[in-house]
């Protein structure tokens, strides 16, 4: 039932990014054109020319933001597709960045997808994977010291996947404690082991956060 009701969202929330997209391709259109209209009358100036220059590729900006936004969304929606796929890690992540990115501007905190070195890609739960890491994120966004910053790595550990959440210990308040998962991510335990997974707190050297590891593929 709740892979009905993920592809179900999954399914209404891509359509309605389509459809945003398509809005937004009209109005760089229209803004285009208006551009060109302009550039045929800077021979003879009219009042506010530069102003309406100005403001239109203030709108072209915002559009291509929009659309950057829109994209980010339609594939998050399209990781509802189906229970089991493969997973670029590295894209995953980066994914991740941008839909987290709000949350991580409002604490004043840095947020990053690390190179992993090489191509990582599993199969797993795309959308609970994604769960589990904003889950993580939005712990260590508590925790964290204004100005720190947040990283995000996948490397290889044996025949498994270990992706990194992690910050510098020292721009934590309070980093989470060794071999102790706070009461906040209980809930998360049954998707954690649909997944196969576990998930560790991380104190290495001058890091702290998570460590969650994943099965190359779900069996």
């Amino acid at each position: 039932m709740k892979a009905q009701e993920s592809a179900f969202l999954g399914k209404i929330s891509a359509g309605m990014t389509h459809e945003i997209k398509n809005v937004l391709a009209i109005i760089r259109e229209s803004a285009g054109l208006m551009e060109d209209l302009l550039s045929l009358c800077r021979e003879s100036s009219f009042p506010y020319q530069e102003k309406f220059c100005t403001v239109l590729g203030t709108i072209q900006g915002q559009v291509r933001r929009g659309v950057e936004l829109t994209t980010r969304l339609n594939r998050f929606a399209h990781s509802m597709d189906a229970p089991v796929a493969e997973v670029d890690l590295s894209a995953l992540l980066e994914q991740m960045v941008s839909l987290m990115q709000r949350f991580a501007r409002l604490k004043r905190l840095e947020l990053e997808a690390l190179p992993a070195g090489k191509p990582i890609t599993i199969r797993t739960d795309p959308f609970r994977l994604q769960l589990i890491l904003a889950a993580c994120l939005d712990h260590l966004f508590g925790l964290a010291k204004e100005g720190g910053r947040i990283g995000l790595r996948p490397q290889l550990d044996g025949g498994n996947v270990a992706i990194r959440i992690f910050g510098e210990k020292e721009g934590f308040a309070g980093p989470p404690r060794d071999g102790e998962l706070p009461e906040e991510l209980g809930p998360l335990s049954e998707i954690i082991q649909a997944l196969q997974a576990e998930l560790r707190t991380l104190d290495a050297g001058g890091d702290a956060g998570f460590v969650l590891l994943l099965p190359m593929e779900i069996q």
